[in-house]
């Protein structure tokens, strides 16, 4: 009996995976900790405030789920850690299908926003 052409596919990405060390997670002992010069010099980025920073990004609406980790972030911060919201930058990123989510019920019945986003 032969090997169905998937599986053969999936054997050898999960062996190049293994090799290549995708998928491992870095050790304490050898994780480097974020400093002012590791971190991404874009002009946005100096201006997030806060001790804890992430970013949530979307390219499909998936009902609003990045717009709810966000929120989760947050309130997960301030239940478990005592940190009020200036203690965090949080941005999410939309792009892609997902940028419908901004939009105003004027703007979608003005524009064809479902149909050139295929929604």
């Amino acid at each position: 009996m032969t090997t169905p052409a998937r599986r053969t596919f999936l054997a050898r990405l999960a062996a190049a995976a293994t090799v290549f060390g995708i998928g491992a997670t870095p050790s304490g002992a050898n994780a480097e900790p974020i400093t002012e010069d590791s971190r991404v010099d874009d002009p946005w980025t100096r201006r997030l405030s806060g001790t804890q920073r992430v970013i949530f990004h979307s390219h499909e609406p998936t009902n609003g789920l990045a717009l709810t980790w966000a929120r989760t972030f947050l309130d997960t911060q301030k239940a478990s850690y005592a940190r009020v919201d200036a203690d965090c930058g949080v941005v999410v990123a939309l792009n892609g299908k997902s940028v419908g989510l901004v939009f105003n019920d004027v703007l979608w019945s003005k524009y064809p926003i479902g149909t050139t986003l295929g929604m």
